[in-house]
């Protein structure tokens, strides 16, 4: 999750009373608005389930009226605060955490009173389907509902996702995947010009083999491939076989014949600008199984996952931009002893990041032993805690946090040591305003003949 507090409000209570609320983004998007108050006390929560000193300091409180300077080291205090618990796996994974950033979501977004709402969910055919679920409800949930509707085995739910999908002067661009911590009839309600979209959510294009013992699960991947041929370099034999497949509905036999394509199994991201292999570069970027690749004037370049040693998102601000742009570097190996930053700037920096996290994670299960597919909403810890989870609203009342369901499925703390073990761990940088720095310890496990 990547973290910020862009910016701050000034509102009133109903008795007049001024107060300051901080804009909360993940993942570089507005997900709720908070006072000190309600930061403090998930705080306090926090210090209760886990070991105080194992735990960033809390901003203290201050008893005057608070400078513009104060005020600004506040916000920034908060942020450094938040980013370093949302990359503690112990708080990420946790139901406490989950379910108070779903609250408050709901508390910021929400005005909806009605007990049941209709849901539009876009399928890979680009056919719609309704979904009635509770206006407040999970996205796993939602996403359970949906694969029972289709009728998508409940051992195959995972292999999907829910993903926005935002509308631009291009068509529609992919934003970001829903997660555990939001619900994604807030979320779509939160974002201007947006639709529901439901994708596979896996990498390795191998992965497919499981899901052709589902005729609606084929069918689904089937249907994804076939709207995003555009995306693929197909030469003029390649076109032939594939329509030919079509025409005669061989579904298994094209996904199988899609592994010869280039950037099958991937995402193909809007145009943006990069810094390779020259400054102002303009790129069309490729998420594939292990591998970023850059296509520039008739050349590519790929960047293989298992050299990128971190990466982060920056925030880039100027004055001729109505908004602050979303910038993602990444640390390559290109040579023996040389190391170099690519950076790119897109409207899609969000998505790229967590695409090349996805792949990592992919990466990680596989080396672990572990078949498969993580559920939608991520892995997630049931807490074992003997105090009951609460969320303070803005008012300062206090409200008891529903726990995720049981039936979720949760993972033990000896699997969560195993995966710390075997690839990434989280860092904050001090580099201005970045946001999250992701450290790729797989990294460590190159060898010279890698290279």
């Amino acid at each position: 999750m990547h973290f910020s507090i862009p910016d701050t409000a000034e509102v009133n209570d109903e008795k007049g009373t001024s107060f300051t609320v901080y804009k909360i983004h993940i993942n570089g998007v507005h997900h709720c608005t908070l006072r000190y108050k309600q930061l403090r006390h998930l705080h306090d929560q926090l210090v209760k389930l886990y070991n105080s000193d194992s735990l960033p300091c809390f901003p203290g409180k201050r008893f005057f009226s608070l400078s513009s300077s104060q005020a600004e080291e506040r916000r920034l205090l908060l942020e450094r605060y938040v980013q370093l618990v949302a990359q503690d796996v112990r708080i990420s994974n946790s139901a406490v955490l989950t379910t108070f950033l779903r609250q408050a979501q709901q508390e910021t977004h929400l005005n909806c009173t009605s007990n049941e709402v209709m849901l539009c969910i876009i399928l890979p055919s680009s056919d719609t389907t309704v979904v009635e679920v509770g206006p407040t409800e999970q996205t796993e949930s939602v996403m359970k509902k949906l694969c029972f509707k289709l009728g998508v085995g409940e051992d195959h739910t995972g292999y999907f996702g829910l993903y926005i999908e935002k509308l631009t002067e291009r068509g529609w661009m992919l934003i970001r995947k829903l997660q555990s911590y939001e619900s994604p009839y807030v979320s779509q309600l939160a974002t201007n010009c947006c639709r529901i979209t439901l994708r596979k959510s896996y990498w390795d294009p191998s992965y497919d083999n499981e899901l052709m013992k589902n005729c609606v699960s084929l069918d689904l991947i089937y249907q994804q491939f076939v709207c995003e041929m555009e995306n693929f370099n197909l030469n003029a034999q390649m076109k032939s076989d594939v329509n030919r497949l079509i025409k005669m509905e061989k579904k298994e036999e094209l996904l199988k014949y899609a592994r010869k394509i280039k950037f099958f199994g991937g995402i193909c991201f809007s145009n943006c600008i990069s810094n390779y292999p020259k400054p102002e570069t303009d790129v069309t970027i490729h998420a594939v199984n292990k591998e970023l690749i850059f296509v520039f004037e008739d050349k590519e370049m790929t960047f293989k996952v298992t050299r990128i040693r971190s990466w982060r998102i920056t925030s880039v601000s100027s004055e001729n931009w109505k908004e602050a742009r979303l910038e993602l570097s990444f640390e390559y190996l290109l040579s023996k002893d040389k190391m170099q930053w690519i950076t790119i700037m897109s409207d899609q920096a969000v998505m790229i990041s967590l695409s090349l996290q996805g792949i990592v994670d992919e990466l990680m299960r596989k080396q672990s032993g572990s078949s498969g597919s993580s559920c939608s909403g991520g892995d997630r810890v049931t807490d074992d805690i003997g105090i009951t989870a609460t969320y303070m609203t803005q008012d300062g009342s206090i409200i008891p946090l529903i726990s995720p369901s049981s039936k979720c499925r949760s993972i033990s703390k000896k699997s969560i040591a195993s995966k710390e073990n075997l690839a990434v761990r989280f860092r904050i940088s001090a580099l201005g305003n970045s946001q999250a720095f992701v450290e790729n310890h797989a990294f460590n496990e190159i060898q010279d003949d890698d290279l």
